[in-house]
């Protein structure tokens, strides 16, 4: 995850120009002020960092389009079909009822992981 948010750093032109200045400023005002220069640029690179990764995060909770990803619904079903279903096969079959239910819950859920595996991600 680091290299693609270093390189896309290293190709964004604003913070090549405030490097340059920073680099231009040293130079006009003397090793002084270095650690000051430096000291601010750092914060503009955080600054700019922590707003990246925020937003590549946010961009992964949910799909591009808004809507849930294909593991969240593999997720959701299993949670809202999976509850009656064990609640219903454990009234009626019992501890047998309810280790089949959970066998089709973890079969669900495994097919969901090897689906998400196999499809490329963009």
């Amino acid at each position: 995850m680091a290299a693609p948010i270093r390189a896309a750093l290293l190709q964004d032109r604003s913070l090549k120009e405030e490097l340059l200045s920073t680099i231009q400023a040293r130079r006009e005002l003397g090793p002084a002020y270095e650690a000051d220069l430096v000291e601010s640029f750092v914060d503009r690179v955080d600054v700019e960092l922590t707003r990246r990764i925020d937003e590549r995060v946010a961009s992964r909770r949910r799909g591009r389009d808004g809507r849930f990803t294909r593991g969240q619904r593999y997720a959701l079903a299993t949670l809202i079909l999976g509850t009656p279903v064990v609640a219903v096969a454990g009234a009626t079959a019992d501890l047998e009822g309810i280790l089949a239910s959970w066998g089709g819950i973890v079969a669900l859920n495994l097919f969901g992981f090897l689906d998400g595996l196999r499809r490329p991600r963009d």
